[in-house]
């Protein structure tokens, strides 16, 4: 009986290769950006007074001058160099949100909530933070996210 050699084919190669070949991806990261620490902070705040049936009348200027004196007098000619940026007024809900430098969240906040308020005719008016934090968005539910710059 005589042998006869004969080749055969590695078969694991062949599939092998076909297994290697990745679909080609249609999609690309074109850009990806991680902010870790926010450059400004945001508040929104909503003035108060001891009178219940009067509402204080309220525009960006007396906004910006509430939170300037209650820096101040907080923080003395240090709270003067805090920079607040008043986005939005609504002078219908006596609400208005501001802008600061990140770092300064803390420190403003301490102010405002400390702060006796203004008297003005024998009324007291104060200011009450309804939300704090560094991103503008997570502040705001989503029915408000839209009407926040519309005015």
């Amino acid at each position: 009986m005589e042998s006869e050699d004969t080749t055969m084919l590695d078969d694991s190669t062949t599939s092998t290769a076909k297994l290697s070949q990745k679909p080609a991806s249609k999609s690309y990261e074109i850009f990806s950006c991680t902010v870790k620490k926010p450059a400004y902070a945001y508040a929104h705040l909503r003035v108060q007074s001891d009178d219940p049936g009067e509402q204080p009348s309220l525009d960006a200027l007396q906004a910006r001058s509430y939170c300037a004196s209650a820096v101040q007098q907080f923080l003395g000619a240090t709270g003067a160099a805090v920079t607040v940026d008043v986005l939005k007024v609504d002078a219908a809900k006596g609400e208005f949100w501001v802008r600061l430098p990140g770092p300064d969240l803390g420190r403003f906040s301490a102010a405002v909530t400390s702060w006796p308020g203004a008297v003005q005719s024998g009324v007291t008016t104060g200011l009450r933070i309804l939300a704090a934090g560094d991103w503008l968005g997570s502040l705001l539910g989503r029915s408000e996210q839209q009407s926040l710059w519309s005015s």
